[in-house]
């Protein structure tokens, strides 16, 4: 699952991705909400199984301060970058 069980999710965003023998689908959120799953990595899905159920009567949570955190190397954590 792209998003995992209890996060808050908005309407069309991709939350999980299918695979079957010949293809991989994307599934987006019908509504926005927080996301309760049913089906875990790997699991086999039949047609009509359900894989997560959405909450539309929880509180969309308050965005995350817009300040970055400084790492422990003292960089902003946007500016961290694997060295090779």
């Amino acid at each position: 699952m792209d998003k995992k069980d209890g996060q808050y999710v908005d309407r069309d965003e991709v939350i999980a991705e299918l695979e079957s023998e010949k293809a991989t689908f994307e599934v987006n959120a019908e509504k926005a909400g927080v996301l309760k799953t049913s089906a875990l990595e790997g699991d086999t899905l039949k047609i009509g199984d359900v894989l997560a159920s959405i909450d539309e009567t929880a509180a969309k949570p308050e965005k995350a301060s817009s300040r970055k955190r400084k790492t422990k190397a003292g960089r902003r954590k946007s500016e961290v970058r694997s060295e090779k």
